[in-house]
């Protein structure tokens, strides 16, 4: 009797096994929500037996904002012209960039948008200061140290807006791009930002400079004894 249940069992998971694998690779057999699984998808412009006026394609919800437009829905910025190419096709398209000056004017308000992107998307690589000393440096052990921003190649004319915002748009070496996450105004919001810490890292360099040259010239550095002294054995007949 015992052997006869124990095979009467050992055959029923046998075959509930067998059954459980005649689902196909992409069916998840038996679900606990399946309206949430096998949505009731409309094909566009397809009628609606579901909402009252009959249409399936409906109308945004009050308050939303349109991917790429303002808060107050005006029409977006410009879709970028210069495509995603080599790095060495990009450095043939950096004179064209150089002549794209940023369609967003310079504004507390655009500048404070900026710095906190800046500090959402840009610091944890960057730095809050921009010279490449972020969280992903300092505190981990990534490998490849970001750009320093404050760098004389970022610094000079050669580097303009345009560039900054091609690297936002697509990405560059480790750095993925934020076209998802950044509306257009806000990629050149940020390049407003990165534009304005340069400026007070120039200023505050030229400052520490100066400083340092004048001390340099209140207290000269002495003649190094020992070389006085080789001097003074050489000259002796």
């Amino acid at each position: 009797m015992t052997r006869t249940l124990l095979a009467a069992v050992t055959i029923s998971l046998g075959l509930t096994l067998l059954a459980s694998c005649q689902a196909g690779k992409n069916d998840p057999g038996r679900v606990y929500a399946p309206d949430m699984y096998f949505s009731q998808a409309y094909d566009a412009y397809v009628p609606s037996t579901f909402t009252n006026d009959g249409l399936s394609a409906r109308t945004p919800a009050a308050n939303t904002v349109p991917y790429g437009t303002t808060a107050y829905g005006s029409p977006t910025l410009e879709p970028w012209p210069f495509p995603l190419l080599s790095d060495a096709d990009t450095a043939q398209m950096m004179p064209s960039m150089r002549n794209y000056l940023n369609p967003v004017p310079v504004s507390e308000a655009g500048l404070a948008s900026g710095q906190k992107n800046y500090n959402i998307y840009c610091s944890i690589c960057h730095g809050g200061n921009g010279l490449g000393k972020g969280y992903l440096v300092t505190g981990t052990t990534y490998s490849q140290a970001p750009a320093n921003l404050m760098d004389p190649r970022f610094l000079s004319k050669g580097t303009s807006d345009a560039w900054f915002y091609h690297v936002l748009q697509y990405g560059k070496n480790s750095m993925g791009s934020y076209a998802y996450a950044l509306s257009r105004e806000q990629r050149w919001e940020i390049v407003h930002y990165i534009r304005s810490l340069q400026a007070d890292y120039v200023a505050e360099k030229a400052v520490t400079d100066a400083a340092a040259a004048a001390a340099a010239a209140a207290n000269p550095t002495p003649a190094d004894s020992t070389t006085a002294s080789a001097e003074a054995v050489v000259a002796v007949p």
